[in-house]
């Protein structure tokens, strides 16, 4: 569910919808991608997203805190959703009968989904008009739950689809113990320290891990060269969510206005030249979250973005060098690791001395919020990098 989830995802619509919207893509390595029907792709995928949306809604306040009226719960007199999961329910019905069936659903798949399309809707009306309910929340008509358990319990049992009866007891204790220790008054500090064994070389350890890291690397100073106006509206969109969950640790108002924009406050943080945008590449930037912000996403400041930048493109000469890479992943602790070596080689670099050296009005160092903000943009970028090479080995053993 979560890979159909992500599939299906609103930034991948977007993002057909962003790179489909020229005519041909450049790759940057000087041949072009046709993007001939991307958009009637992202079209299609939109219709299916929001059919999973309004199927989906398991908590009253979903929809409002999404913004998004497709997951507000069923009311009296609110059929404009259930409608379209009957005209939803017709158009498969119309694909169904075209007989093509090389570019189509299964009989199984188009009977599955017609079958609960028309089925939601008439138990949504007699819950509302039978038993007198308020209001009907969608979610719980389905076995999610039940499947997510035996799912957890699959992967506790090394991802093993037949799992046992005593796999299934070993893994139950290993949920409760996990519930229990999270409702109770222990933070997370705590528990780190319960079962993390005492090292104190770790710091250390990291230090000498960064000059490997840097040596492999061959990198003497961090550049923006090479990346495209694509990749800063792709980082733009990245950076905001980064900064934003930064923000909630920084008590200062000045330290929250580097990480993000605020309506009505102006970014006082100003560059160099070679640093800095035109209008063009300004505008362009913001292209990608604005086709998915219903106003509730975070525009990241003009600091932060610029740092993502510099982050990603540490990150992608990682990825070119996979030496580096090995390395970083086997150390015991990669982002600790990457950060330092990111603050170090900043702090070696002209073209970063100005965001080093940037402080807010009660004289905190921006320094001190990357981090945060670097911590939460390795792991996004590190999540991708996972998801693509089991993405590679299910290919492999499919082919075998």
């Amino acid at each position: 569910m979560s890979l159909a989830d992500s599939f299906f995802h609103e930034t991948t619509i977007a993002g057909l919808e962003f790179y489909g919207s020229k005519q041909n893509q450049d790759t940057g390595s000087g041949d072009s991608v046709n993007t001939t029907g991307w958009l009637q792709t992202a079209a299609f995928m939109r219709l299916i997203r929001k059919h999973w949306d309004i199927c989906n809604v398991k908590t009253v306040l979903l929809g409002k805190k999404k913004l998004n009226d497709d997951m507000k719960p069923v009311k009296k007199g609110d059929c404009a959703n259930m409608m379209f999961l009957r005209n939803f329910a017709e158009w498969l019905q119309t694909w169904r009968d075209q007989g093509d069936w090389k570019h189509s659903l299964t009989r199984e798949t188009f009977l599955a989904v017609i079958q609960s399309s028309l089925a939601v809707p008439d138990t949504v009306q007699y819950l509302l008009e039978s038993k007198g309910l308020s209001y009907v929340l969608t979610g719980k008509l389905q076995s999610d739950p039940l499947e997510r358990r035996f799912s957890w319990f699959r992967q506790l049992s090394g991802a093993n689809y037949y799992v046992s009866v005593r796999q299934v007891l070993e893994a139950e204790k290993s949920i409760r113990l996990k519930s229990l220790i999270k409702f109770s008054n222990y933070d997370i500090d705590e528990v780190q320290e319960i079962f993390q064994a005492p090292d104190s070389d770790s710091a250390d350890m990291i230090t000498e891990n960064c000059k490997s890291l840097i040596s492999l690397l061959q990198a003497e100073e961090l550049s923006l060269d090479g990346h495209t106006q694509d990749d800063s509206a792709i980082i733009y969109y990245i950076a905001g969510g980064a900064a934003r969950s930064a923000s909630k640790q920084v008590k200062c108002d000045g330290c929250t206005e580097l990480l993000v924009q605020r309506s009505g406050s102006a970014d006082q943080v100003h560059f160099e030249q070679n640093c800095s945008q035109t209008l063009d590449a300004q505008s362009r930037k913001t292209m990608f979250l604005d086709k998915i912000n219903r106003g509730g996403l975070t525009h990241p400041s003009e600091l932060a973005h610029l740092t993502g930048l510099y982050i990603w493109n540490l990150y992608s000469s990682l990825l070119e060098c996979k030496e580096a890479m090995a390395f970083l992943l086997n150390t015991s602790r990669p982002k600790e690791v990457f950060i330092l070596a990111f603050l170090t080689l900043a702090d070696e670099c002209k073209e970063t001395e100005a965001i080093m050296e940037t402080c807010c009005h009660c004289f905190h160092s921006f320094r001190t919020l990357i981090y945060a903000f670097a911590g939460r943009l390795f792991n996004t970028f590190v999540k991708n990098f996972g998801r693509e090479i089991n993405s590679q080995g299910k290919e492999k053993t499919s082919g075998q």
